[in-house]
């Protein structure tokens, strides 16, 4: 069975870098639990846009991602994309 992980994660700082710290211990932490990494959907500037329902692109680019991601999953091209930082 493949597990894939997809990180999902907001911030409200406006730092361009806000996520990279986060990112060494979430892969280790999957890649000890045996889940093949996917893709990031981060967004940042959350407390600018007064939250996730009023930032401009974050829940369309979230949901498009999703989609993307159930249609490999549907036709097990996982593996093929990785390494990808999303950032919406």
């Amino acid at each position: 069975m493949i597990r894939t992980r997809i990180i999902l994660s907001t911030a409200g700082l406006s730092w361009d870098n806000v996520f990279d710290a986060a990112f060494p211990a979430i892969t280790a932490f999957f890649n000890g639990t045996g889940f093949e990494y996917y893709d990031n959907i981060i967004a940042n500037r959350m407390d600018e846009h007064g939250g996730i329902t009023k930032h401009p692109t974050a829940l369309k680019d979230s949901f498009e991602k999703g989609q993307t991601v159930v249609r490999v999953l549907e036709k097990g091209e996982v593996g093929e994309q990785t390494g990808v930082r999303h950032q919406v």
